[in-house]
């Protein structure tokens, strides 16, 4: 009797985190690790983060496409920092306060640059 009591507490505490695992795995969606286009001083930007901390930065400016290479980290305070350059000696860092709605689908970074996923 009380092996099969034992095996039913069982079976529903591996059923529970079953369903926490797979719950979060849904949250995804609202990461950095995408492309986010829009417009910052009305010059047309495009981002796009990769899960190894490495992102492209294109700005068109002129109907000239810049594209730049960077490092970013984000945090779970709203920073996010990314940093451009070469070399250890001659870098740039930028530090944001970012946050994503909770749909997923729109990046704001310092409160005045909107930018959406671009799919």
């Amino acid at each position: 009797m009380k092996n099969k009591n034992m095996r039913k507490i069982l079976g529903m505490v591996v059923l529970f985190i079953l369903v926490l695992s797979l719950s979060a795995c849904g949250k995804k969606e609202n990461s950095l690790y995408h492309t986010w286009a829009g417009k910052q001083y009305s010059t047309p930007i495009k981002y796009t983060f990769y899960k190894d901390g490495s992102g492209i930065l294109e700005v068109t400016y002129e109907d000239e496409l810049y594209r730049e290479k960077f490092n970013w980290e984000a945090y779970e305070n709203g920073t996010l920092k990314i940093i451009t350059g070469e070399s250890l000696w001659d870098f740039d860092m930028e530090t944001y306060t970012y946050s994503i709605s909770t749909n997923g689908r729109t990046l704001t970074l310092d409160d005045d640059v909107i930018l959406t996923r671009v799919k």
